[in-house]
């Protein structure tokens, strides 16, 4: 889907170059190009027992990221990139400076949401025993790629399959919506 936004964009900058600013162009390129069909979209929910299995058999910080991503609609990035400073407890809200739309938001914090990092937050944070950083930490201690492994691991363990981790934000949509907020309400939220 991205690869074809991105070649209509080139095809319409071509045509406007060639047509409205007379740029000599034997023919526009993108329009001997097969655009591809668009990736089926994935509708993946959990299903019954499916959230106690993954909560049950997880670590504790995971188990965090987990109940996190189901209370927010959190990407991995937005998640793995909190840090203490990003959290008003007085509010219950969590800003999230940098985004995958570059428009940073600031989203409300569940009762379960504030609980776990709160648990987070007093959970020895590995790497920093005797140490003070320079820059703030940020409040789990996963990367990107080792999440999504730890993630899917969990998964097979517990026998869940075709599960990955970004089907939990399409869940927690899911679930804003079963409790009444509105498009623009989720929107805002999801980012």
């Amino acid at each position: 889907a991205s690869l074809k936004r991105e070649l209509t964009i080139l095809s319409r900058v071509l045509t406007v170059a060639s047509k409205d600013w007379g740029i000599a162009l034997p023919q526009n390129p993108v329009t001997m190009i097969t655009l591809p069909k668009a990736d089926k979209v994935r509708t993946r929910r959990l299903e019954l027992g499916e959230e106690e299995r993954l909560r049950h058999g997880a670590n504790p910080q995971l188990n965090r990221i987990i109940v996190l991503a189901l209370e927010t609609a959190m990407r991995r990035g937005e998640i793995l990139n909190i840090k203490r400073s990003h959290i008003d407890f007085t509010k219950s809200v969590l800003l999230i400076p940098s985004t995958k739309t570059d428009q940073p938001r600031t989203i409300p914090l569940s009762t379960d949401a504030v609980t776990v990092l709160r648990e987070q937050l007093r959970a020895p944070q590995s790497g920093y025993e005797g140490v003070i950083p320079l820059h703030e930490p940020t409040v789990f201690d996963y990367q990107p790629r080792g999440l999504s492994g730890e993630f899917l691991k969990l998964c097979r363990r517990k026998g869940i399959e075709n599960l990955h981790f970004h089907d939990l934000r399409h869940e927690a949509t899911s679930r804003l919506f079963e409790k009444g907020l509105n498009p623009v309400e989720i929107a805002t939220i999801t980012g």
